[in-house]
């Protein structure tokens, strides 16, 4: 993830300095609230997030429940919510 974020500083590729500087934001601020997830939460956040697996490979990734992976996420969700600046959340949700 930090990989990702010194790329979005320090590459101007849309020539769009404005995006690319919220863009850094938003991914510095969920870089650092994914960090205070509980640890199995953490792991299914970013396979579904970072990685872009759906629920159902994750599940069988991590040879979990559907409905667990469903809680799991419907929980960081709920943590990150309150851990970062609400229209970083709106981005989030929309991913």
């Amino acid at each position: 993830m930090q990989k990702e974020i010194n790329y979005l500083i320090t590459t101007n590729a849309n020539n769009n300095i404005e995006e690319d500087i919220i863009r850094a934001e938003f991914y510095g601020e969920l870089y650092t609230a994914i960090k205070t997830l509980p640890p199995e939460c953490r792991k299914i956040f970013t396979l579904l997030y970072i990685e872009g697996k759906t629920v159902r490979e994750t599940a069988d990734e991590l040879g979990l429940a559907f409905s667990t992976i469903k809680t799991q996420k419907a929980r960081g969700l709920a943590t990150l919510r309150k851990k970062i600046k609400p229209y970083l959340y709106c981005i989030l949700v929309a991913m």
